[in-house]
């Protein structure tokens, strides 16, 4: 079982497919993992916390995206338009489902994919494990200054990756011009 606690705009990639560059509005979808390993230990950190997965998708909802499939396998059935257009990402945080994580070995590495996911069955759904992560959006459409920490909180490659965006450039453009005016209004004598 897992619970999406975030959601993170990744803002606008470069992605090299077949040979193909393109630009696409990016976001990450993070859980926190409960359950055991084969032995019947619990899946944590060593700090006692949940185990976390992420996944990578295109920020597009069209038929046949990605993120769309993805999410109506979570959800059990299709979109209907209406909800299509009420749609928020912000709308999965806090929401559980059965996730299937697969491994993959890339240049001597074996990195952990989340693969499928489907809804909790109903006989689950009484007893949901404990949320212990707090539930976060970081979305630079809706950015305000108390983002900052929750970007803070984000890994190297994490930022690094964001801050590679348009948008995280044109929040800073934005943030330095109002530090400027700021400053200029301090001058003015009257």
């Amino acid at each position: 079982m897992a619970r999406c606690y975030r959601v993170i705009d990744l803002g606008t990639q470069e992605t090299v497919w077949k040979g193909n560059t393109k630009h696409q509005r990016k976001v990450l979808i993070s859980w926190e993992i409960h359950g055991e390993d084969d032995n019947g230990n619990p899946l944590v950190t060593e700090d006692g916390k949940p185990l976390m997965s992420s996944k990578r998708f295109t920020a597009s909802i069209v038929e046949k995206a990605a993120l769309r499939q993805f999410l109506e396998s979570w959800r059990g059935k299709a979109f209907t338009g209406d909800e299509l257009n009420r749609f928020d990402l912000k709308n999965m945080l806090g929401a559980w489902g059965m996730i299937n994580i697969t491994s993959e070995e890339r240049e001597g590495k074996t990195y952990s994919n989340v693969d499928t996911i489907m809804p909790i069955p109903a006989a689950l759904r009484k007893s949901l494990p404990n949320p212990v992560n707090p539930a976060a959006m970081f979305d630079m459409s809706r950015y305000t200054p108390s983002m900052d920490e929750l970007f803070e909180s984000f890994g190297k490659g994490l930022k690094e990756t964001i801050m590679k965006s348009p948008e995280w450039q044109s929040l800073q453009n934005q943030q330095n011009s109002m530090m400027l005016r700021d400053s200029q209004d301090d001058d003015i004598p009257f």
